[in-house]
């Protein structure tokens, strides 16, 4: 009984409101920017190929039967777009935020599947997808958002009202604690990925010479030309992923460790765009889980407070 109540109390024990608000602003809204800048203009390109090139993905098959083996018109898939869009702005602001997430949710998966319907497949948005998921399925709109705005107006014992960075819920900890989870996985498959395929060898240099080198061919990138030249450079870089990919669960044992693998991490990340032009946004982002926002902004209230009390003659 007490490893039950352990494990409910990992998952289930109340959580900072403040701390799943403030994701879902912020994943949010980078879903709402990635889907103008990124997913408008690839539907835009996939509506233009000629259907037979169409081979919709297990995802369409499953939650659109119809579309299955007719490629979708486009005024259906634009309309899924804004649409999308609208709730986009609707959980971004918390209007009936788990009904809103639920369908921004709902409609991303739909166009992204659409958009893989064409051949072209990577994996930045799957955790992307599956984070609003959770959102959508947890109490994110309990502060910061239109939802609270409209709870507290109806509140009427002001003594009631809690303060917002105080304010817990039961079951805000669990969307966290499950991307945090995660992440982890995520990076142990890339391993595992690397690894089944080449062993240690992927690790011999030659994988990202290849890569800089396809890339400077292909968008003709002078930068990542030049770092092709550096085999030693290139295979030790190599290393250095595997082990931060493969030890990046560390810090779920070890929290103080984030401080070192999240920046490592954006680092990683951001050469990785401006070498070889691969955009991780959203992990990047998603990096925020690891941080006890509300505890954070408290630290800062009372440091300025503290501050401005010494100040003071």
């Amino acid at each position: 009984m007490s490893w039950l109540r352990r494990w409910n109390d990992f998952w289930f024990q109340p959580g900072h409101s403040f701390d799943l608000a403030f994701i879902r602003l912020v994943l949010v809204g980078l879903q709402c920017f990635v889907l103008l800048s990124y997913s408008f203009p690839a539907l835009t390109y996939a509506l233009s190929l000629p259907e037979y090139l169409y081979e919709p993905r297990i995802v369409t098959r499953l939650l659109m039967p119809w579309a299955a083996h007719t490629m979708l018109d486009s005024s259906v898939v634009l309309g899924m777009f804004w649409i999308a869009f609208l709730f986009g702005l609707t959980s971004f602001l918390g209007l009936f935020t788990n009904f809103s997430l639920l369908v921004f949710a709902f409609l991303n998966i739909l166009l992204q599947a659409f958009i893989y319907s064409f051949g072209d497949v990577h994996h930045p948005e799957a955790v992307m997808m599956l984070a609003l998921v959770a959102l959508a399925l947890s109490p994110s709109g309990r502060v910061l958002s239109i939802d609270a705005w409209w709870r507290a107006r109806r509140q009427r014992d002001p003594a009631q009202l809690i303060p917002l960075l105080d304010h817990m819920t039961q079951y805000a900890r669990w969307p966290i604690v499950f991307l945090q989870c995660f992440f982890p996985l995520m990076y142990l498959s890339a391993v595992v990925s690397k690894l089944t395929k080449g062993g240690f060898d992927w690790a011999n240099g030659i994988s990202l010479q290849y890569y800089m080198i396809l890339e400077a061919h292909k968008n003709d990138s002078a930068l990542a030309l030049y770092v092709s030249q550096f085999h030693y450079l290139l295979k030790f870089a190599e290393y250095i992923v595997l082990t931060f990919q493969a030890t990046f669960f560390l810090i779920l044992f070890f929290p103080r460790l984030k401080w070192i693998y999240l920046p490592l991490g954006i680092i990683f990340h951001t050469v990785i765009y401006v070498t070889l032009r691969a955009p991780f946004p959203q992990w990047i982002a998603m990096y925020i889980v690891y941080i006890p926002w509300a505890l954070a902004f408290t630290w800062l209230a009372q440091k300025k407070v503290s501050d401005s009390a010494q100040l003071s003659p």
